[in-house]
């Protein structure tokens, strides 16, 4: 089963999320930093800044709450912005290898995914979740 996040499409969507996120370089509009206390977001200066909090705020209007371990949990900034980067992260991982999960323990191959790796790996591991074909981690969106 996929570990619960906020809902995952909501910052893959181009118009909300990751594209209005980052620069045109690539680089993101924010950085978390942590220091042992609450996550702070420290935001770059310019439009392209002004841009990404307008898409954040976005966000978070869209998706106020959402349902974790039986709890209603009020979405943050620093939820959205910790998901966005997870994703990023997911993302550029699995360009190069399979990942998969199997009663909610993560493994990784180091082979790009493919029909027949997936096959492989199903075929060991019945229930395995895939998550190279989870389209919330879809490299072109």
């Amino acid at each position: 089963m996929p570990i619960p996040t906020i809902p995952r499409i909501a910052v893959t969507t181009s118009g909300l999320g990751l594209k209005a996120l980052k620069t045109s370089g690539g680089a993101y509009e924010f950085t978390l930093t942590h220091n042992g206390g609450p996550t702070q977001i420290e935001w770059a200066s310019g439009a392209r800044a002004a841009a990404a909090r307008y898409a954040l705020e976005g966000i978070i209007a869209a998706y106020p709450t959402f349902h974790y371990r039986g709890m209603d949990v009020r979405v943050t900034p620093e939820i959205v912005l910790g998901e966005v980067l997870n994703i990023a992260e997911m993302r550029k991982a699995l360009r190069t290898k399979t990942i998969f999960q199997v009663n909610g323990t993560e493994y990784q191959i180091k082979a790009a995914y493919d029909a027949t790796v997936a096959a492989q790996i199903r075929g060991m591991y019945p229930d395995a979740v895939i998550l190279n074909e989870d389209p919330a981690y879809a490299v072109a969106a």
